[in-house]
């Protein structure tokens, strides 16, 4: 058997050396690796020595106590390498004593008779003593138990192991709430409170520990694999089932694995926990059921995140609950614009963004929660935006048909686009949206002077696609034509333009239409009423609806062959959403024939004009329109305004090109567009016959449909009108060829 300590030292002495000698050394020692920490005297040092080889704690304590200066200590008196651990342990058990313990060993549960007893000896040994080397354990067994422990433990208790004895399991019970109070670990064969301390002891055949690498996490100090945070506390939603059920097994391997199911909030099968039958082998144990063992553990349960995600609807009613991460940064985009309050559950807690007062204490009752409040910083980019929209002009419109100008003024960045597109939407689709007037220029000669300016101008095409195509502000999808779409642009086109489309020679133009019967599903806020109202009515719709289901429920976004996918981030809104036809793009091909009629067109135009503008007195018109005569009856409608967007630009000119939608598909063997004619005609004469069925003929010119003309800043539209009144007399070729069509017709 080992002596002390004392006992070790002391044969270690070098003969005639005194203590006085011993304590100078290791005085000396000491300062040389320790210069600024060895203040103590020789005195002191020797005082002290004397403790220590006489068994005394301070004098351990003060040697060897300290890992530095065991170190030093054991260098002095020439501890052996060989004997250096085993004088360590020697040092731990008599210190033991004096420490609190860091492990407690309830084994009074365990097996009382001399046959079994020894085997759980053996195992408690194997699995928590013998790898022990420095952690002071204390053992409670049961005076039965007692008498049989082996010999073989006198050792250990010599090293670090204390043996106390208790009544019975009652008592050991509360013996390991006293020792475990200043941190210690715990192995017990039930479940202790701090489970990151527990380790569960199973003391029948096998006996057996978990977790199996506990004693290298106890000598480390390491906490043990703890129960997770509980942020879904199943007893908010649920109550226990009553009478409370039975824990489904007594092993207490099993139970420390169910504790951390239960506390994490995972989905129990029936049949893995001894409760299915073959009628419901894939039936899940009930929340009631769950929180009913959980409160048995002693531990708190978690609801799953369907659980959970279903109960707090009810619970903090109207708040909209978005379940998932992915929809956190959602939520405060809106939040940024219409300061719209969400509740979203994440995988670890709730974040609550701009929700009410009494809505956010019920959330902090039930579980782990991010409170954020965001104001609607980006509000003013919509107001402002909306207050452009309603000031605009039938000629801003022309400008930018698709409002993706507008939209562009006020989009900084991707959170911008992603609203402002919506707003756009909105406006597009709306059959409140009317254009305002332009202010007429005052000056009708100089105005159009201005636009006249002789500046030779290419000629350029307003296309004005007339189809079967319904009115504005109804939702269906008629083809249209657009300069072509750049392929950054951040913005859609989800119908035609609310405009005519202007278009120069050598820019691109595409016909847009259906594809097929696949169609899209979009997010339209609705407009209507009075201007002043829109942005209040946006922000209604910019909120999160609170009857949709959650981003892990499919809906249809694209139906076709079978095929469903997820649908918008936007279904989540209040604003409504409804299916458009999926999009096909061609190019449209104008003829380089059809320009250069263009260009001739706009030069006679012009030629008229300024001839008459020299010479002639404008008709007024209500309005702020007028009329100037070209010749011969022919007269040039105009309705001059004042632009301050075209100020200082060089003046076009536009040929109003009318085109239907059948007319579009109209190609050449090229696959060049044939557009219909430029010019209408314009009736000067009538021919009128007399006879049994009587008849008529009119007789007149061929002249565009109408100019736009816009620079300076001004803009015109221009169309022709015809008046008997000041027709020069028709040639006689021309009465006798209208009297023999006239002539036909009766015949016929």
């Amino acid at each position: 058997m080992a002596g002390t300590i004392g006992d070790e030292l002391k044969r270690l002495i070098r003969k005639g050396t005194t203590q006085k000698a011993l304590a100078m050394e290791w005085l000396n020692l000491w300062r040389k690796h320790h210069p600024s920490d060895g203040g103590w005297s020789v005195d002191t040092a020797e005082s002290r020595l004397s403790q220590c080889l006489s068994d005394r704690i301070e004098g351990v304590k003060f040697f060897l106590g300290d890992p530095a200066r065991r170190d030093v200590t054991f260098q002095v008196f020439g501890v052996p390498a060989g004997d250096v651990e085993r004088l360590i342990r020697l040092v731990d058990g008599q210190l033991c004593a004096e420490r609190p313990p860091r492990l407690v060993v309830d084994a009074t549960r365990g097996p009382q008779e001399v046959s079994r007893v020894h085997a759980m000896f053996k195992a408690i040994r194997e699995h928590l003593l013998d790898g022990n080397a420095a952690i002071p354990t204390v053992l409670i067994l049961t005076e039965t138990q007692f008498d049989f422990l082996p010999h073989s433990f006198n050792e250990l208790t010599r090293d670090r192991l204390t043996v106390q004895r208790a009544q019975d399991a009652q008592a050991a019970r509360a013996l390991v709430d006293e020792l475990a109070q200043q941190g210690a670990f715990v192995a017990a064969p039930y479940p202790f409170p701090d489970v990151a301390r527990w380790i569960a002891l199973r003391l029948d055949d096998p006996i057996a520990v978990d977790p199996p690498d506990c004693l290298c996490l106890v000598e480390q100090g390491t906490a043990l694999p703890g129960l997770p945070e509980v942020t879904r506390p199943l007893a908010k939603i649920t109550k226990e089932e009553s009478p409370p059920a039975k824990l489904p097994t007594a092993d207490v391997i099993a139970l420390r694995a169910l504790m951390s199911k239960l506390a994490a909030g995972h989905e129990l099968k029936r049949k893995e926990h001894g409760e299915a039958s073959i009628w419901d082998h894939d039936a899940v144990v009930s929340p009631a059921r769950r929180l009913s063992w959980a409160r048995q553990l002693g531990i708190e349960a978690a609801a799953t995140v369907q659980e959970w995600a279903a109960a707090l609807p009810a619970l903090i009613a109207p708040v909209p609950i978005l379940e998932g991460d992915v929809w956190v940064e959602r939520a405060r985009r809106l939040a940024s614009l219409s300061g719209a309050p969400a509740a979203v559950v994440t995988g670890e807690a709730v974040v609550a963004i701009n929700i009410p007062e009494r809505e956010r204490a019920e959330l902090a009752a039930l579980g782990k929660v991010e409170v954020e409040e965001i104001l609607a910083t980006r509000r003013s980019k919509l107001e402002e935006m909306l207050g452009d929209a309603i000031a605009m002009t039938e000629d801003d419109l022309l400008d930018d048909p698709f409002l993706e100008a507008l939209a562009s003024r006020y989009a900084t960045d991707d959170v911008d686009r992603e609203y402002l597109e919506l707003a756009r939407r909105a406006l597009l689709f709306s059959a409140a949206f009317r254009p305002a007037p332009a202010p007429s220029a005052d000056d009708w000669r100089g105005a159009l002077t201005a636009l006249l300016d002789g500046t030779d101008v290419e000629a350029r095409l307003r296309i004005r696609v007339l189809a079967d195509a319904p009115a504005r502000g109804e939702r269906s999808y008629p083809t249209f034509v657009a300069p072509a779409f750049p392929p950054e642009s951040p913005w859609k086109r989800h119908r035609g333009p609310i405009a005519d489309v202007t278009i120069r020679r050598g820019q691109e133009l595409v016909m847009v239409g259906r594809s097929s019967y696949e169609e899209e599903r979009i997010t339209v806020p609705a407009l209507t009423g009075a201007p002043e109202t829109w942005c209040t009515q946006l922000l209604e719709q910019f909120a999160w609806r609170v009857d949709q289901p959650s981003i892990h429920g499919l809906g249809p976004s694209t139906l076709y062959g079978g095929s469903i996918s997820e649908p918008p981030w936007t279904d989540r809104l209040k604003a409504p959403a409804l299916s458009v036809p999926a999009l096909a793009t061609s190019r449209l091909e104008i003829p380089a024939s059809h320009w250069d009629g263009s260009d001739r067109e706009i030069a006679f135009v012009l030629a008229a004009l300024r001839s008459a503008v020299a010479r002639e007195t404008a008709l007024q018109l209500p309005g702020g329109k007028l009329m100037i005569h070209l010749g011969n009856g022919i007269f040039a409608e105009l309705h001059l305004r004042e632009d301050a967007a075209t100020r200082g630009k060089t003046p076009t000119a536009s040929l109003v090109q009318v085109a239907s939608q059948s007319s579009l598909a109209d190609m050449d063997a090229q696959g060049v567009w044939r557009p219909p004619a430029l010019s209408t005609r314009i009736s000067t004469h009538v021919a009128v016959t007399s006879g049994s069925g009587g008849g008529a003929t009119e007789i007149g010119v061929l002249l565009p449909r109408g100019v736009y003309l816009a620079g300076r800043g001004f803009r015109a539209d221009l169309i022709f009108r015809t008046s008997p009144l000041f027709l020069a007399s028709a040639p006689p070729s021309a009465f006798v060829a209208a009297a023999a069509g006239a002539r036909d017709d009766d015949d016929d």
